[in-house]
Order: C-alpha cells, then sequence, then structure tokens
C-alpha cells in the first residue's frame, strides 16, 4: 500500500501514476478493511465456541437468504 504509487510499486502492479493516484484512497479503505478483518479472525480464534457462533450465525443466515433470492 505504501509503495503502491512508486515507480517499482507501480511498476509490480502494472499501473499508471494517473491510475494510482486516482485509487489512491479506495486502496488505503481497502488496507483497513483487511486489517479490520485480520484483527477479528484472529479475536474469533482466541474466543470461545460460543462467542464464535453468536458471531458467525448472522453471517451464515445472510449468505443463505442471498442463495435464495439469486444474489
Amino acid at each position: 500500500m505504501l509503495l503502491r504509487g512508486k515507480p517499482a510499486g507501480r511498476r509490480a502492479f502494472g499501473q499508471t501514476r494517473a491510475f494510482a493516484t486516482a485509487t489512491k484512497v479506495s486502496v488505503a479503505n481497502q488496507g483497513l478493511y483487511n486489517g479490520f478483518l485480520v484483527a477479528e479472525l484472529y479475536g474469533a480464534a482466541m474466543a470461545s465456541r460460543m462467542i464464535l457462533f453468536i458471531q458467525t450465525l448472522p453471517a451464515a443466515v445472510g449468505l443463505q437468504l442471498l442463495r435464495l433470492v439469486g444474489g
């Protein structure tokens, strides 16, 4: 994320300077999201089974509802 706008980072991802500048905020947001996701997964791995079940159940129900409506 930090080197993405630099010449080496742009070469690695095959991007132009204009595209890297235009998508800078989106990439920063995605980086934060991924960081929070890792922290949550780590917390879930350290939690009791009951807490893990309570946190996972709404997501599983939501995924099944999406399947039913064809989303």
